[in-house]
C-alpha cells in the first residue's frame, strides 16, 4: 500500500521536475530575447538623436537660422571651416583624430560650448542676433539630446564633424 503511494508521487515529483525546468527554459529565452531587444532599441534611438541633430546642422548650414547664404566649399559640398573656432575639439572618428565641435551644456565644459557663429563661421549674416547663443539652444527645450548608453561614470557625447555628419562618441553606437 505505501509502496503504490510513493511510487504515484515520484511520479508527480518527475512530471512537475520536467515542466518546472521548461518553464525556466522558456522564462530565460524571453529574457535574454528581451535584453537583446533592448539593445537594439538603444542603438535606434541613439541613430535618431543624431539625426534630430543633423536636421539643426543642415538648417545653419544652409543658412536658414540666420538667413545668411549657404556655406559650401569650391566643389559645393556643405562644409564647416573650423579654423577660427576656439570651441573645437577632436574626436577618433573612424580611426583617425577628426576636428569636431563637441555638444555639450553649461554642466559640462564650458570652454566647448560652440554658438551659431563657430558653426556658420564666414557664412554668418552680420546682421542676425543669434549668433551669441549656444548652438543647443535651438533644439526643443534647449535640451542636448543624450546616447542612451551615456551614464555619470561614462558618458558619451554627439559630435558634429566638418562635413555637418553627428557621430556619437560611444563605441556601441559608432
Amino acid at each position: 500500500m505505501f509502496g503504490k503511494y510513493f511510487n504515484k508521487q515520484y511520479v508527480n515529483f518527475k512530471r512537475l521536475s520536467v515542466l518546472l525546468i521548461i518553464g525556466i527554459i522558456i522564462i530565460s529565452v524571453f529574457f535574454s530575447a528581451f535584453e537583446i531587444n533592448a539593445y537594439r532599441r538603444k542603438i535606434a534611438y541613439c541613430e535618431t538623436n543624431r539625426e534630430y541633430i543633423k536636421v539643426y546642422v543642415d538648417a545653419a548650414m544652409q543658412g536658414k537660422m540666420d538667413d545668411g547664404k549657404p556655406q559650401k566649399d569650391s566643389s559645393g559640398n556643405l562644409i564647416i571651416d573650423f579654423n577660427n573656432s576656439s570651441c573645437k575639439t577632436t574626436v577618433n572618428y573612424r580611426g583617425k583624430e577628426t576636428d569636431c565641435f563637441k555638444l555639450v551644456g553649461f554642466g559640462g565644459e564650458y570652454n566647448l560650448i560652440f554658438g551659431l557663429e563657430d558653426i556658420r563661421g564666414d557664412f554668418l549674416n552680420e546682421k542676425s542676433e543669434l549668433k551669441s547663443q549656444p548652438f543647443y539652444s535651438y533644439f526643443v527645450n534647449g535640451e542636448i539630446p543624450v546616447c542612451p548608453f551615456s551614464n555619470e561614470k561614462e558618458p558619451h557625447y554627439y559630435c558634429i564633424l566638418e562635413d555637418g555628419t553627428v557621430v556619437c562618441t560611444c563605441p556601441k553606437c559608432q
